[in-house]
C-alpha cells in the first residue's frame, strides 16, 4: 500500500480524503516515479468538480492532481529516454498526489540537479500552456504588442520572462502590489485591473494571452489591433466585436509531451526562467484542501505545491 489522496465522488476540497490504494505496477511502456512533490492547478479542481465531464468522465475512487516531480525507481523494458535514479518532473491526468506515480515517458522531463523537487513540481501544467500559445499558436517575434491578462498566476509569471526573453512588448493585468515583481520578470507595463480599464490605457495590441476569461474577454477584444490574436486557454468565442475586427481566436489546450517541456526545464536550470512559489503545503489532507481553496481564490501569485517532506 502507498499512501495517496483524492477523491470518491464528484465535488470541491472538503471531498479529499486519503485513499487505500496499492502502490501502482508500470507496463513495458512506463516507468514509476517516486513523488517528492506535486503542483495544484486550477485544472485540476476542476476535473475533481465535474467541469470537464464533457470530455472526461471520472471512475471513483480516484487519485488527484496532475504535476509532480520526484525520481525514478523503475523501467519498463520498451523505455530507453530515461534511467533508474533520473530526476523528473511531469505531467499526467489524475494520480499526481500518490507516493508513486505510473508515468509515461513522453510525459516526462529530466530535472537538472539545480532544480529541486518544490521547483519541478511547479512546472509542467502552467509553463507548457503558455509555451505552445507563444511558440506553436501565436508565433510571437521580437517587437509585437503582447498583453497577458492575469500576469501574477502561473501562466502569466511563465508568460512574461518567455515573452521578454523574445524581445516583445509586455503589457500585463494585476493588482498593484504584484506590479514589482512582474516588472522584475520583465513586463513592460503593469495595469492595475482594480483601478484601471485595458481600454483606457492600450490600443492596436497584436495578441492576447487570456487567463481569466469572463468579462475580461470583451475588454481584449477591444484593445487588439484588427486581424490582431485571442488566445483563450478558458474558451472564449468571438463577439460582434471581434467578427467586426476579423480577430483571429484559438481556443488552446496543452498538448503535454516531452520535447516542448523539457526546453523550458532546461532554460530553469539555467537560469533563465523563474519558478514563482507563491506557497507550500504539507503532504495531508488538510494541505491539499488549503492548497485547492487557495488556488480557487484566484489570487495565488505564481504556483502553489505540495511538498511531500513537509
Amino acid at each position: 500500500m502507498m499512501k495517496a489522496f483524492g477523491i470518491k465522488s464528484y465535488g470541491g476540497p472538503e471531498n479529499i480524503t486519503e485513499l487505500e490504494v496499492e502502490k501502482p505496477q508500470i507496463n513495458d511502456d512506463e516507468v514509476l516515479v517516486e513523488t517528492k512533490a506535486e503542483g495544484i492547478n486550477p485544472f485540476d479542481w476542476k476535473i475533481a468538480e465535474g467541469m470537464v465531464q464533457s470530455w472526461l468522465k471520472l471512475t471513483f475512487p480516484i487519485i488527484t492532481n496532475s504535476d509532480f516531480a520526484g525520481v525514478i525507481t523503475k523501467i519498463g523494458k520498451n523505455v530507453q529516454s530515461f534511467k533508474v535514479g533520473d530526476r523528473v518532473t511531469g505531467f499526467t491526468l489524475t494520480g499526481a498526489s500518490a507516493q508513486y506515480i505510473a508515468a509515461k515517458p513522453n510525459r516526462l522531463a529530466l530535472l537538472p540537479d539545480n532544480v529541486d523537487f518544490v521547483t519541478g513540481a511547479g512546472i509542467p501544467e502552467a509553463s507548457m500552456t503558455i509555451w505552445q500559445g507563444i511558440f506553436n499558436y501565436a508565433h510571437i517575434i521580437p517587437g509585437q504588442k503582447v498583453l497577458i491578462q492575469g500576469g501574477a498566476g502561473g501562466l502569466g509569471t511563465f508568460g512574461i520572462q518567455l515573452l521578454h526573453q523574445i524581445g516583445a512588448t509586455v503589457y500585463t493585468t494585476a493588482s498593484a502590489k504584484n506590479k514589482n515583481l512582474l516588472i522584475s520578470l520583465g513586463a513592460d507595463q503593469v495595469i492595475d485591473y482594480h483601478t484601471t480599464n485595458i481600454k483606457d490605457v492600450l490600443q492596436d495590441i497584436e495578441v492576447v494571452f487570456d487567463t481569466i476569461g469572463g468579462e475580461s474577454v470583451a475588454d481584449d477584444f477591444a484593445v487588439l489591433k484588427p486581424e490582431g490574436l485571442l488566445v483563450s486557454t478558458l474558451g472564449a468565442k468571438a463577439d460582434e466585436l471581434a467578427v467586426k475586427k476579423h480577430i483571429r481566436v484559438i481556443d488552446e489546450s496543452a498538448n503535454f509531451n516531452h520535447l516542448d517541456l523539457q526546453p523550458i526545464v532546461d532554460l530553469i536550470g539555467k537560469g533563465k526562467v523563474k519558478v514563482i512559489i507563491s506557497q507550500t503545503f504539507p503532504f495531508s489532507v488538510e494541505g491539499i484542501r488549503k492548497a485547492i481553496e487557495t488556488s480557487q481564490s484566484h489570487h495565488a501569485v505564481g504556483k502553489l505545491i505540495i511538498d511531500f517532506n513537509k
